[in-house]
């Protein structure tokens, strides 16, 4: 069906039946991004499980759940060229085979190195999930839509985090970790037939091959702004995974004496949280420097909800400031807004590969570096709930300075357009 409105004293036509197909495809690729959520989150659930049956370390669980986050991360760039050349559906479907896969080999691990392995294929498979989805919004929908687009893509895709709050938790309690994996796995599984049948996209051609595309990837490396964008990256997003991924679990339960599903009631409520954010940071009209300096702030406050767990004894406040951390992870949108005006439309994929490398590659340093900052604490007879949150407040100041003092992109100097 053709459908018109008055534009400009012109009468703008466009098809309302491929509206609605691009919907359906892109509602397909969000539940998709929601299944990299849940794999992502699943550590904190099972790690207890995992602690009573193979017996592993502090140090362990942290290499264990930045497994999913360094596979990913480096899966990113590679993704990224992948959607440029060959499309959403060739590259998200290929790839999250290895996800069902993965979910496949953890279920029956009888050791760390078979969970490690599982963890390292559901990370590859997830790696071009959200930024899949996003690619397709950029080359579907309009430039102005882009971050209103974009901020209901995170938010529906963040109901993954919702399985991994109470449902999840309810699910291990009752039937071990394993099971865990077991319905992360028909779910994915289903995913994974949906991409194969639903999406269809032409999309993802360019005439340099593979070599040409290497050179451009490696062009965008090397442009003024890309060492702000990553150094950003590398800490803003991880920050909150580090917490809702690893440390709000022991947090509750050895702080406060919270039960598992305790637990994945906080977690569920920070979920939800962020769920909320991305929309509304969605609808933030700010571009250029104006939507760098609210960048700025929002991780400078992450920074003092950090400092305040830090010295928090009180289960309300922790509670509450996971809360706010979650509906703060919606100004990932802002960044992705970000990235995608810094950058040439025929490489936003790689671009946005970058951004999620650096985000990803900064979980799996984040959460082993936290690991290392509690057994360091322990050793020292330091409580390591604080010095874990002051070494995560401390890194997000270290980043907002770097992404406000490395160079801009060009858009920048001299333009009050983007102001």
């Amino acid at each position: 069906m053709r459908l018109g409105r008055k534009e400009g004293g012109r009468l703008k036509v466009f098809n309302a039946d491929k509206a609605g197909a691009a919907g359906v495809m892109l509602a397909t690729l969000v539940g998709v991004a929601a299944m990299s959520q849940v794999f992502r989150t699943i550590a904190a659930i099972v790690a207890p499980g995992l602690q009573r049956e193979f017996g592993l370390s502090t140090e362990e669980l942290g290499i264990y759940a930045g497994a999913f986050h360094l596979s990913f991360a480096l899966a990113q760039i590679p993704m990224g060229l992948a959607l440029d050349l060959y499309g959403v559906r060739k590259t998200v479907g290929s790839a999250f085979l290895l996800a069902v896969t993965g979910a496949l080999l953890s279920f029956i691990a009888t050791g760390f190195p078979v969970l490690m392995l599982g963890q390292l294929l559901i990370g590859i498979g997830c790696a071009p999930a959200f930024v899949g989805s996003l690619f397709f919004v950029s080359k579907h929908f309009s430039e102005k839509s882009f971050a209103r687009v974009s901020g209901l893509v995170l938010s529906f895709s963040g109901l993954g985090l919702l399985a991994t709050g109470t449902p999840l938790a309810w699910v291990v309690e009752h039937w071990g970790w394993r099971s865990a994996f077991v319905v992360t796995g028909v779910v994915a599984a289903a995913n994974l037939v949906c991409i194969l049948v639903l999406v269809r996209d032409d999309h993802g051609k360019n005439s340099g091959g593979i070599a040409g595309a290497i050179r451009e990837t490696l062009a965008i490396l090397k442009e003024r702004q890309t060492k702000g964008i990553v150094a950003l990256a590398l800490v803003a997003y991880p920050s909150y995974i580090a917490l809702r991924g690893l440390w709000a679990t022991p947090l509750f339960m050895e702080r406060h004496g919270f039960t598992l599903t305790g637990v994945g009631n906080v977690l569920l409520a920070s979920s939800v949280a962020t769920l909320v954010g991305p929309p509304l940071f969605g609808l933030v009209r700010a571009k250029g420097r104006s939507r760098r300096y609210l960048i700025c702030a929002s991780i400078a406050t992450s920074a003092g909800i950090f400092l305040i767990l830090a010295i928090s004894a009180n289960w309300i406040v922790d509670a509450t400031m996971c809360v706010a951390l979650g509906a703060l992870t919606g100004f990932t949108i802002l960044q992705f807004a970000d990235t995608k005006s810094a950058y040439d439309p025929q490489v936003v994929g790689r671009a946005f590969g970058i951004l999620n490398t650096a985000a990803f590659l900064g979980v799996a340093i984040l959460q082993g570096a936290t690991g290392w900052v509690a057994s360091t604490a322990s050793t020292f007879s330091v409580n390591q709930f604080a010095a874990v949150f002051a070494f995560i407040a401390a890194a997000c100041l270290l980043a907002m300075v770097a992404f406000f003092m490395l160079p801009w992109p060009e858009w920048e100097v001299g333009s009050k357009t983007d102001v």
